[in-house]
């Protein structure tokens, strides 16, 4: 069992986070076009989703708000049969290197189980190591783009009792 300083629970938990994350997620990576950061930060209860998708998680240390990472039915338009996705994890950068986004994968992937899914799957650029480590593969590479779409398999995951 993986011991992390961080407590990973549901958005449906801690609505009133949720305006933060998104903000936290606008400012990574944007929104779509014409969508504003109030408009972002508005969307709160399309994520507190318990068993459904999407579904945010935030990771807390000591109370704060550490991270954030979504399940969704897609994240790749180019992949729609894989289903669901890990995306927009997010870690602040004063509790990056501690933990948090391992505590926010582990919690996901067993979210994304207990919602009766056997892989789930996520696309990156440049954190494919990260993903490695917890124990992801590649399903495969986009040399053009430079994508990555990985998955984990949450049955292996499920019959070994890790995370």
């Amino acid at each position: 069992m993986h011991d992390s300083p961080f407590a990973v629970r549901l958005l449906a938990d801690e609505p009133a986070f949720g305006p933060l994350a998104l903000q936290w997620i606008y400012e990574q990576w944007g929104a779509a076009p014409g969508v504003t950061l109030e408009e972002a930060r508005g969307r709160t209860a399309r994520y507190a989703g318990r068993t459904t998708l999407p579904m945010m998680l935030l990771a807390f240390a000591a109370g704060t708000p550490a991270g954030c990472v979504v399940l969704r039915t897609c994240d790749c338009p180019a992949r729609p049969e894989l289903t669901p996705w890990l995306a927009s994890l997010y870690v602040h950068p004063a509790r990056r290197g501690r933990g948090a986004g391992t505590a926010l994968v582990c919690a996901a992937q067993r979210n994304a189980a207990r919602l009766g899914y056997s892989r789930l799957y996520l696309v990156t650029e440049t954190a494919a190591p990260f993903y490695r480590r917890l124990g992801w593969a590649t399903l495969e590479e986009t040399p053009d783009t430079g994508e990555i779409i990985m998955y984990a398999d949450l049955r292996q995951e499920a019959a070994l009792g890790k995370r």
